[in-house]
């Protein structure tokens, strides 16, 4: 398929480029927890990026998803470039109406193969928000994935949720027991979901979420605590945050 040799093409023209690339670099590989990732980065900004994405969907916007597909995943694996694995993750959410099962399996393949955050959570924020994640089969997938020894498989399986529990408190019901099983992770990136996703959750959904953090409040550090309990009302922010205080001098 020729969009696809083209788009490699864009990404491997100097022009393209809109970032100092040594910076970029360096940001790339720096990892708080697990190996560096294997990705390298040519400097193209996500705005530019984006730009590109909606310029490929206006020209092609009656292209089958089994082929955005089948050249997406040339594009994510192929240049081993994390603007690469980006683009393929705004040009696929173009085509969310056009999204059925299959959209589902390369995400499977792609979560497989993803070793640096974002990766991960450009999928998570461009294409699950058009996916049932809270349904099965999606959902037993996800509970599958939770309890993986990919860390990566874990993160993306919470914040796979974070468009939706933003109004949706089905979406929250169904992904606080998922996140109970990783409440006492260790992992840093999985962590770092944890009270993410509890502030996001507690726009739509604060009774569930404040009683969840009261009997879970243990396994948090006072700092996801104050942020899981950001858009919670103030005074019952500066409860929880007494009481943690209390519970550590006890």
């Amino acid at each position: 398929m020729a969009w696809i040799t083209e788009l490699l093409n864009w990404l491997n023209d100097p022009q393209s480029v809109d970032q100092v690339v040594a910076g970029k670099r360096k940001f790339l590989k720096t990892a708080k927890e697990g190996p560096i990732t294997e990705l390298d980065t040519v400097g193209i900004s996500n705005d530019v990026l984006k730009k590109k994405a909606r310029e490929f969907y206006s020209e092609n916007k009656e292209m089958e998803i089994s082929k955005v597909l089948e050249g997406l995943n040339t594009i994510w694996f192929e240049p081993m470039l994390s603007e690469a694995r980006v683009l393929t993750s705004y040009i696929l959410g173009k085509y969310h109406k056009n999204f059925d099962d299959s959209v589902w399996e390369y995400i499977d393949k792609w979560v497989e193969s993803i070793d640096h955050w974002i990766s991960c959570d450009h999928l998570c924020v461009e294409i699950t928000p058009h996916l049932k994640v809270y349904e099965n089969p999606i959902y037993s997938d996800l509970e599958n994935w939770i309890t993986s020894n990919n860390f990566w498989r874990r993160r993306f399986a919470i914040v796979a949720f974070l468009k939706h529990v933003r109004n949706n408190t089905e979406a929250v019901s169904a992904m606080l027991p998922l996140m109970d099983q990783i409440i006492e992770d260790k992992n840093y990136y999985v962590r770092k979901a944890i009270p993410w996703l509890l502030r996001e959750a507690s726009k739509s959904d604060p009774e569930n979420v404040k009683d969840f953090i009261k009997e879970r409040i243990k396994f948090l550090s006072k700092t996801e605590l104050r942020e899981a309990t950001k858009m919670l009302d103030q005074n019952i922010q500066s409860h929880f945050l007494t009481l943690y205080d209390r519970m550590k001098n006890n």
